[in-house]
């Protein structure tokens, strides 16, 4: 029978880690989650480019066409602009957060 994480005190035990304000592994989680909307914004991008709508291209356009669709996935990452990225790493930052407070007495 599968127990849900609720209700399963032996999952949490008292060695849950704390990720402080401004350390390497909240540094790490936000670099994750800024990777992770540059990755869903050149998927975006991709289907864009393969709609009804789309122009078609030869080989070396599309070629070119996609590195430039990267770097403009990495630019709007690192902006902020859609703010998947920082939703996503301060979520992820707020769950651990929460979840060392469950286990402290």
């Amino acid at each position: 029978m599968i127990t849900p994480l609720a209700q399963s005190s032996q999952l949490l035990s008292p060695s849950v880690p704390t990720v402080p304000s401004g350390s390497a592994d909240e540094t790490n989680i936000r670099d994750a989650a800024r990777q992770f909307e540059s990755f869903l914004l050149k998927q975006m991008l991709r289907e864009l480019r393969a709609s009804a709508l789309a122009e078609p291209q030869s080989g070396s356009a599309t070629a070119y066409r996609e590195m430039a669709d990267d770097l403009m996935a990495d630019h709007l990452a690192k902006s902020g602009a859609f703010g998947f990225g920082k939703a996503m790493a301060d979520q992820m930052l707020s769950q651990i957060r929460q979840a060392s407070l469950k286990v402290q007495p």
